[in-house]
């Protein structure tokens, strides 16, 4: 039987930095700070930034969603997930590179809940598939490549040197010709924990750096398109769960925050 859970702590989001950044691939131009703002101003620039709390079935399904925006540096409220009450608290700290910040939080069950996770997450307005987005050691420009619909590795007959880069359906990628996608990893799936994005149009970008996990595993760090609103959700989850199917086309059995 399941337990009830009573408290369930964010990833510790160590690092938030969001800059303008040149897109020229052949430049050595490096990213330079946005003008003096507070970090509600700097996250403002280029999106919104949320507290996120999911709920799942048995079978890692979503059922709940529940976005709560962070725009002070530190809130607390109790909030409705289905029938249960929960308090959610949050600390943004200002660094002092004074470009980038801290963000924390709790999330507290005052009503019987299984199956959550808590993320802290990025939302990114006027996106378009030729952002870059980059998961280190496991994606670059979102693994938006020709798909070979299989999920064992093989050897492509058409192959040349010249040709375009191909990848089995087990890799995760985002899609292309305007197609909504997502990448669900774990911390111990990169080389480092972490996920960076740049708006090719805006030059502009946003890094997240977490810790590696917490009391029920390793943290998720996924990314989620949805080009029909021209957005992107970067979030850092805890405990990370990949929903219903993972990418060797085996059912997850990853499950929420439970005690």
């Amino acid at each position: 039987m399941q337990g009830r859970l009573a408290h369930l702590e964010t990833p510790k989001v160590e690092y938030l930095s969001i800059c303008s950044i040149p897109f020229e691939r052949n430049s050595m131009d490096v990213a330079t700070d946005l003008p003096s703002c507070s970090w509600l101003e700097r996250v403002n620039r280029i999106g919104q930034l949320f507290i996120v709390v999911r709920q799942y079935t048995s079978n890692s399904a979503r059922i709940r969603e529940l976005l709560l925006q962070i725009d002070q540096t530190c809130t607390e409220n109790t909030v409705l997930l289905g029938d249960a009450r929960i308090r959610v608290q949050v600390n943004v700290q200002q660094l002092a590179d004074g470009s980038s910040v801290r963000v924390s939080g709790m999330l507290t069950a005052i009503d019987p809940l299984v199956n959550v996770s808590v993320s802290i997450a990025v939302r990114v307005r006027d996106w378009n598939e030729n952002g870059y987005v980059m998961m280190p050691g496991a994606v670059y420009e979102g693994n938006r490549f020709r798909v070979v619909p299989t999920w064992e590795p093989q050897y492509v007959k058409d192959a040349s040197p010249d040709m375009e880069p191909v990848i089995s359906a087990a890799v995760p990628r985002l899609e292309r010709w305007g197609n909504p996608g997502r990448i669900q990893l774990l911390t111990g799936d990169m080389a480092t924990p972490a996920i960076g994005i740049q708006c090719h149009e805006r030059q502009i970008g946003c890094l997240l750096q977490t810790d590696q996990g917490g009391d029920f595993g390793n943290h998720g760090i996924f990314v989620e398109e949805d080009p029909q609103n021209h957005r992107i959700l970067m979030l850092v989850q805890a405990p990370g769960v990949r929903e219903e199917v993972l990418y060797n086309g085996r059912a997850s059995r990853d499950h929420g925050g439970r005690s």
